[in-house]
């Protein structure tokens, strides 16, 4: 019987035949491609930190301060065509934005709403017209009741003909009275 060692053509240890690893070349180490920056390279001929940059706001010398409570809004939103999304804590339990301001945490999406539009009405909730929770866009939000925020969430609202959102089964009373108006004429 032979033993692994005597097997042909059968390694036991050490570097394969004929290569040595003191002849393999050392490769340099790239480093990040701007001039005044000696990091080690991660991608794109960039350091990690002007790799993150780039691939954030554009530009790899870009570093934004968020100085303000704005600035730390914008530097954690992430606009596309269609939603603003939020890129900081999202709440695992329901999915939406979490942000800090004035020492207390809230809602990213109430934030971005008082931004844009002012204080949000008393008894009024935000709802996501697009159904992303994550979204902070403005034209995204309104500020609707209670009913209404829920009865679209399951989509029981409708519009009718007229123009007015009604809920549930209401709708059809409701058509039915403006199809009556509309008839004698008073609509």
């Amino acid at each position: 019987m032979l033993s692994t060692t005597e097997v042909p053509g059968h390694r036991v240890n050490g570097p394969r035949r004929g290569t040595e690893r003191d002849e393999l070349p050392m490769r340099p180490q790239r480093t990040c491609s701007l001039s005044d920056c000696n990091r080690v390279h991660y991608a794109r001929n960039y350091c990690k930190r002007h790799y993150l940059r780039w691939n954030r706001y554009g530009d790899p010398r870009l570093a934004r301060n968020p100085e303000t409570v704005e600035g730390k809004f914008w530097a954690k939103v992430r606009r596309t065509v269609g939603c603003w999304t939020w890129q900081g804590y999202v709440r695992r339990r329901d999915g939406y934005a979490g942000f800090k301001w004035n020492g207390k945490t809230g809602a990213a999406y109430r934030f971005s709403y008082e931004l844009h539009n002012g204080p949000i009405p008393d008894g009024l909730q935000i709802d996501h017209l697009c159904r992303n929770r994550a979204c902070v866009r403005p034209d995204h939000l309104e500020a609707v009741t209670g009913a209404i925020n829920v009865a679209r969430g399951v989509r029981l609202v409708r519009t009718c003909e007229c123009g007015r959102d009604v809920l549930g089964n209401a709708y059809f009373m409701h058509r039915r009275a403006c199809r009556r108006l509309r008839e004698l004429g008073e609509t």
